[in-house]
């Protein structure tokens, strides 16, 4: 690949973007503003220079007019300068000699209505383009060997679709689940909609494929504390919390739960039912091991004597399982709104107030009240039961965004409540009903004919008649412009999905971007929804936001579908645009080696600051901590922003005859 350095020969290409652009930009009066400019070899407009003509086009030119240089005035540089980077690559140039300028959200977005500045505006970013194009350097890339192994973290519906994706292609995938078992929230849920299957029906057969496929290896109990590394070649750390029960021996019989004298509240069962001190999480659990909950465990030991295959192992310590992985899904999954942090309508106060993920438990048939309802606070049947939409979320206050599941999740629960219970008045409180996707709408229709009452409102407030042992929902109906008060028996409270506490833990491990709602940031939502700001690392379910289970399934697929592409190769190009040291010029502050945060530089027995190619992430932190400006970053040099500065500021800029009249009209 040539660089063709000797004499600096600059192509700009001013693209309209249809009327995106060029309706509030004159992009002619840009080219000819630019054309004068020193090293500009040609300069050209476009409709699409994104389009095959366009992109042949700047093709061309590199090839006949010996072009060493390419800056295309277009839109983000986020979505479609990789597909310029290809152009140059195509016509023997080095990628890394392409300048993007933005006109479209630096200019056309922000200026409608502002011809004349507008276009003034994007012949100064265009000057401050070519500039730094002068500067451009060529960027060497390393090659590093490829560990064909994937890590996907987050054993539930997503992370294992991901992981027999990968394992199905031959690639070796560590499994990594911090719960006791695998299955995630699906495993909670009594049907799912909209064909009302069994929630474990369709789980089980997927848990247990990942535990017995060859290619998996699972790691429960267990959590990422420690990860570097480059795409390819990551180095992770994972800790297996101890269980206190020995894996290889215990037969999951459950002997020792029925003679455990503690009882808690079953973290699985929401609060509705218990569990013991040493317990199999439901019935289901893959894998089927006990495992023991040494805090409130009173060490009585009567687990040790009667369990037959000798596997309790009060001593057990945690493990730290050192792993090499080529790429890694981050599949952790989503929490539910915290209701009792916000005290939303008395949760937590009244008993007969519960959520839908408490109300999937006991209409589960293996749930704690074995698929039957009953009030909390008297063990009653409910005449009455009341659902209330949107507990959280759309509100500025709390969760703005909608979670997208809830409305059809409480459709579902209110079709099965009347099913079983054909008798029983279930009403359900909304603001708007959203039942998006393959026959959910359908869905939604058919249990409208059940007899659910749906009232169009915001419930104001949730009293009790204690006289009554009632409960008394106060809210505003939208349609009818009245004010409603009805008693009910039940309140179930539809809550939002947040960001779960793994996917907080681990976006710090790993040093993920988060967005304003606390999910993990993907490139872009619709081009890059798998995709991070890091080579190789890949993002599904909801950990990236919330989602129902058929999208969660092909967020995983697709997911696993990148990763693959990465290890299917032996080598992985890694560009080095990374800190460099002027020798020179450093004093041996040792100030950058202390503030990296990937031990990435290191000043070494001369005394010079030395960078590990390998390591090195191209934050900038070194550049901008050294006193003596020892240290500059390829790519992003200081004098190529400085030139960019220049251009974009030049003063006594002359625009053209055509800016000044489109400016005028």
């Amino acid at each position: 690949m040539s660089d063709k350095q000797t004499t600096i020969r600059i192509g700009v290409y001013v693209c309209r973007w249809g009327v995106n652009i060029g309706a509030v930009v004159d992009c002619d009066a840009v080219r000819e503003a630019i054309e004068p400019l020193p090293n500009v070899v040609i300069a050209r407009t476009n409709d699409f220079t994104c389009s095959d003509p366009g992109q042949n086009s700047i093709k061309n030119d590199i090839l006949e007019l010996d072009l060493n240089r390419v800056v295309v005035a277009a839109c983000t540089p986020k979505i479609h300068e990789p597909t310029y980077r290809a152009v140059l690559v195509e016509a023997g140039l080095s990628p890394y000699y392409f300048q993007m300028v933005n006109l479209r959200e630096h200019c056309s977005f922000v200026h409608i209505g502002d011809n004349k500045n507008a276009t003034q505006k994007a012949i100064r970013l265009v000057r401050g383009g070519i500039n730094r194009a002068r500067e451009l350097e060529n960027i060497p890339r390393k090659e590093i060997p490829v560990e064909r192994v994937a890590l996907v973290i987050g054993a539930g519906i997503a992370g294992m679709n991901a992981a027999l994706d990968l394992a199905n292609q031959g690639i070796r995938v560590h499994l990594v689940e911090k719960e006791s078992t695998i299955g995630g929230k699906m495993a909670q849920l009594d049907r799912i909609y909209p064909t009302d299957d069994c929630g474990i029906w369709v789980l089980a057969p997927i848990m247990v494929n990942a535990s017995k496929h060859p290619n998996i290896e699972l790691l429960t109990y267990s959590e990422v504390v420690e990860f570097k590394g480059n795409p390819g070649n990551y180095k992770v750390k994972i800790r297996k919390n101890p269980r206190f029960v020995d894996a290889s021996k215990c037969i999951g019989c459950g002997l020792c739960s029925t003679k455990c004298p503690i009882k808690v509240p079953s973290e699985f069962d929401r609060g509705i039912g218990e569990r013991n001190a040493i317990y199999i999480p439901f019935p289901q659990a893959v894998p089927k091991l006990a495992v023991m909950d040494k805090s409130v465990c009173i060490d009585c030991k009567q687990w040790e004597r009667i369990c037959p295959a000798e596997a309790i192992a009060f001593e057990q310590e945690p493990e730290i399982v050192d792993l090499t992985v080529g790429a890694v899904i981050i599949a952790t999954g989503y929490d539910e709104y915290p209701i009792w942090e916000h005290n939303d309508y008395n949760y937590g106060i009244y008993p007969d107030i519960i959520t839908q993920i408490e109300l999937e438990r006991m209409l589960s048939p293996i749930g704690p009240t074995g698929g039957h309802i009953y009030k909390i606070s008297d063990g009653k049947t409910p005449k009455t039961v009341i659902m209330i939409q949107c507990v959280g979320s759309r509100d500025v206050k709390a969760l703005p965004y909608c979670s997208a599941v809830c409305c059809s999740v409480s459709l579902k629960n209110a079709q099965l409540l009347k099913q079983e219970y054909p008798d029983m008045d279930v009403i359900l409180f909304y603001i708007d009903i959203r039942t998006t996707d393959k026959a959910n709408e359908e869905y939604y229709r058919k249990i409208r004919e059940t007899g659910v009452r749906l009232i169009r409102g915001k419930v104001g407030e949730i009293t009790e008649d204690k006289e009554a042992n009632k409960l008394v929902v106060r809210a505003f109906s939208s349609l009818t412009g009245e004010i409603v008060k009805i008693n009910t028996d039940l309140v179930v409270l539809s809550t939002g999905m947040i960001p779960s506490k793994g996917t907080d833990e681990i976006s710090e491990v790993i040093g993920l971007t988060k967005g304003p709602s606390g999910f993990l940031t993907e490139v872009h939502g619709c081009l890059s929804p798998q995709e991070t700001k890091d080579i190789g690392i890949y993002i599904c379910g909801c950990a990236a936001g919330p989602k129902n289970i058929p999208y969660s399934v092909s967020s995983a697929l697709a997911a696993a579908s990148k990763a693959s592409i990465l290890l299917s190769s032996d080598t992985f190009k890694q560009e080095l645009i990374i800190a460099e040291v002027n020798e020179e010029l450093c004093m041996s502050c040792h100030r950058c080696e202390k503030l990296c945060n990937f031990e990435a530089i290191k000043v070494n027995e001369q005394g010079i600051a030395e960078v590990d190619d390998l390591k090195c992430k191209g934050c900038g932190v070194c550049v901008s901590s050294c006193p003596a400006r020892a240290i500059d970053l390829k790519y992003y040099r200081e004098k190529q922003f400085s030139e960019e500065i220049k251009g974009i500021g030049s003063l006594g800029m002359e625009i053209t005859k055509k800016a000044s009249r489109v400016a005028e009209k």
